[in-house]
């Protein structure tokens, strides 16, 4: 059996590191946050110190004994059960999945407690101090690099004074690269159908502001003609 006052410790540090990332979930309006986090760690580190304990109690029983005892099976139970709990927070939201962040965090929340729990405290303060790096940090290092967004685009215009020609000059004028162009002409009511696929490529904080300025010249330049248009991001 552990000596109380290294469970307590051992406790109260999974309390503390699994807060701390916890926290700057919290921060950010994730819904895992503090409590879930704090949960996750405490939690793993309890049954680590199950573990070791029941192997401790039974370590005297042998191979050629029918009882047969091994500490690993409940800490792969803990990444077992900890890859539902991930999961729960992976929403999709049309073409957008987000919580995928989240769900790491709580996986290496859950591996910060059973460290604790087997009295590695060293990687588990260098683990937590890594993540909440890679968490604070890492976002803005990310908007350095370019990255490219697609825009799927479907506008309903009247067909009219050459719209196609127009509207293909337009695009090359803006040096909007496209792919996926596809016209459909209804002869019957004079209405064109648009679709196409806009690639973006930028860097930093403009690439968010770029799309909607984009967006908007397309509406000014075409508010004549356009019925419907729809633009969403794959």
């Amino acid at each position: 059996m552990h000596e109380i006052k290294i469970v307590f410790l051992k406790l109260i540090l999974s309390l503390l590191l699994g807060g701390l990332i916890g926290l700057e979930r919290d921060i950010r309006g994730r819904h895992a946050g503090l409590r879930t986090h704090i949960l996750v760690c405490l939690g793993s580190c309890l049954f680590m110190l199950i573990s070791i304990d029941i192997f401790s109690i039974y370590h005297s029983y042998n191979s050629n004994s029918i009882l047969r005892i091994d500490p690993a099976r409940i800490a792969a139970q803990i990444i077992t059960g900890i890859g539902f709990i991930g999961a729960g927070t992976i929403l999709r939201s049309g073409t957008t999945i987000i919580g995928l962040t989240t769900a790491g965090s709580i996986w290496v929340c859950a591996g910060i407690g059973m460290a604790l729990g087997l009295g590695y405290f060293i990687p588990a303060f260098l683990t937590t101090a890594i993540t909440l790096l890679s968490l604070l940090i890492l976002n803005k290092v990310e908007l350095i690099f370019p990255r490219t967004t697609y825009f799927q685009i479907h506008m309903t215009t009247i067909n009219k004074d050459n719209i196609e020609a127009k509207f293909l000059n337009f695009l090359e004028k803006e040096n909007l690269k496209v792919r996926d162009f596809e016209l459909k002409n209804i002869r019957q009511n004079n209405i064109l159908h648009i679709n196409f696929t806009l690639v973006m490529k930028r860097t930093g904080i403009k690439r968010h502001y770029f799309s909607k300025t984009v967006y908007k010249k397309i509406i000014d330049e075409f508010k004549n003609y356009i019925i419907e248009i729809s633009w969403k991001k794959i």
